[in-house]
């Protein structure tokens, strides 16, 4: 009696598979192994394959096909899709267009996404699970294994652990970068960082006192060195954990100046030549130049820029 309950069950199970498959078929998704599998579990009320006497989800699946639900295909990302029994890749890819197609209707808004949200819908790797996180408002994508379980539970070892920089520590950074500073900066940021003042203040403070690029760059010197701490530590390649960056040529090739122009940098090929004093224009010049050098791609681009200073490079 109970390997017909067994028996029954399982038919049910089967169905439902079956039921999704085709559901999400006419919405124009794709059937992944790994994307199935947790509508099917939602729509057993929490059972999955293991409920159903199998060791794992791949067993299930082959039991679904080896009853005729349905069949399953390896792509040539090596992912598995499942198809109904009279259905093939080809056919249902070209299914997926029409229907993406016929729903796009008309232009959508002019909207800028958040990198991680855009990320999230756009990125092409079907082994990913996509969350939205609604109590910090967050998209997270992460990696599955063909059960769907988390990749970093079932290869650990493809998994390194980050040691994040700390409240705590950042708050001593800020701390002793603002002793630093002269006496009337030091103590208005050091009143920010006592245990009751609000956590914005102290960034109020640096915007009210033009500080805030200087503290960006001391805390992306911080940062720098404690993710490169952290990488030679566990034999990360420190050059995967930035953009890649222009030639060192490609950036330091200086632009064409007006003859008339009566500021001039010291000739680099004549070391021995006097240098000229520097008059304040220079000086300010080489260091905006200094700060240029450190400063990120998003603090780059917001750069307000003349455009009579790019001309030469259109000629």
């Amino acid at each position: 009696m109970a390997d017909l309950d067994l028996a029954e069950r399982r038919k049910a199970a089967f169905v439902t598979l079956a039921d999704i498959v085709r559901a999400w078929r006419e919405q124009g998704r794709g059937t992944t192994s790994a994307g199935v599998k947790p509508p099917f579990v939602e729509a057993m009320d929490g059972q999955d394959e293991r409920s159903l006497g199998f060791t794992s989800w791949r067993e299930f699946l082959d039991a679904a096909v080896g009853e005729g639900y349905v069949r399953t295909e390896q792509l040539p990302s090596r992912h598995t899709v499942i198809l109904l029994p009279d259905e093939d890749v080809v056919s249902v890819r070209a299914s997926m267009a029409r229907t993406a197609s016929s729903s796009r209707g008309a232009a959508a808004a002019d909207v800028r996404f958040k990198p991680q949200v855009w990320a999230a819908f756009i990125e092409w790797h079907e082994d990913h699970r996509r969350l939205w996180d609604t109590a910090s408002g967050r998209a997270l994508v992460y990696p599955v294994d063909e059960d769907g379980r988390p990749a970093w539970e079932t290869q650990t070892e493809r998994f390194t652990p980050i040691e994040a920089v700390t409240f705590e520590t950042q708050r001593g950074w800020m701390r002793e970068w603002a002793g630093t500073q002269p006496p009337a900066d030091r103590d208005a940021l050091l009143a920010t960082l006592t245990p009751e003042a609000p956590l914005r203040s102290f960034r109020q403070e640096l915007d009210a006192r033009g500080l805030a690029l200087a503290w960006r760059a001391e805390l992306h010197a911080r940062v720098r060195e404690h993710a490169s701490s952290w990488a030679a530590e566990h034999g990360v390649p420190f050059h995967e954990l930035i953009l890649r960056q222009h030639p060192p040529a490609a950036r330091t090739r200086a632009p064409a100046r007006p003859a008339s122009s009566t500021h001039r940098v010291p000739d680099a090929a004549s070391p021995h030549q006097d240098a000229p004093a520097l008059d304040d224009c220079e000086r300010l010049r080489r260091l905006v130049h200094r700060a240029v050098d450190r400063m990120s791609y998003a603090e780059l681009a917001a750069i307000p820029i003349r455009a009579e200073h790019v001309l030469d490079e259109l000629r």
